[in-house]
């Protein structure tokens, strides 16, 4: 069996950075599991939560203790048309991102990074957190797509699409190699500590 009270009662405190990657944690993590992420990274732990049908809304997390930990707020009401929209879009870097080291190599100068495909569908980005991508929605309205946040000591990583890998191939595909996206999750890596 996966060691998961040695992990989280014990073993958490050594990590540096736990990933959630489209993972509803009922019924595999009791409350008191999510009550220890929560405390490691008040401590100073770095958390990135990954999107996907299962994650944010549909994971049921705003109504747990991760929910304050993420930098996008999670609505108690799910949205109608349900938490996961499945279909492509462009995203939009927000000047924040446009001159942020997570994108240097993704998006050609003043260009915009490869379409994705899903996003997760959340509240707004939480006061002092920084929205670095947005899913348009139309009408001058957007979405969250790549947040950072703190959280006590800790740094949170908020991106709300399970299909940020597609910028590996999409690049490559054009001949460009993956290179662009090692280094989106490289400097997402160094970001953390």
């Amino acid at each position: 069996p996966f060691p998961t009270q040695k992990i989280f009662l014990e073993e958490l405190p050594n990590f540096d950075l736990l990933v959630f990657d489209n993972f509803a944690s009922q019924p595999y993590l009791p409350s008191s599991y999510l009550d220890k992420i929560e405390e490691f990274v008040r401590r100073g732990g770095g958390f990135w939560m990954l999107g996907g049908p299962l994650s944010y809304l549909g994971g049921r997390y705003q109504q747990s203790p991760i929910a304050p930990v993420l930098p996008v707020e999670l609505p108690q009401t799910l949205p109608a048309g349900g938490v996961f929209r499945e279909w492509p879009f462009q995203p939009s870097l927000t000047p924040a991102g446009r001159n942020h080291p997570f994108f240097q190599g993704l998006a050609d100068r003043g260009g915009e990074p490869p379409p994705l495909r899903g996003y997760n569908v959340t509240g707004p980005a939480r006061p002092g957190a920084v929205v670095l991508a947005e899913v348009p929605l139309g009408g001058g309205r957007s979405q969250p797509l790549i947040v950072l946040g703190r959280y006590g000591s800790g740094r949170v990583l908020s991106v709300l699409s399970d299909s940020l890998w597609d910028w590996a191939f999409a690049e490559a595909g054009r001949g460009k190699g993956n290179r662009a996206y090692l280094a989106f999750v490289r400097q997402a890596v160094r970001w953390r500590t």
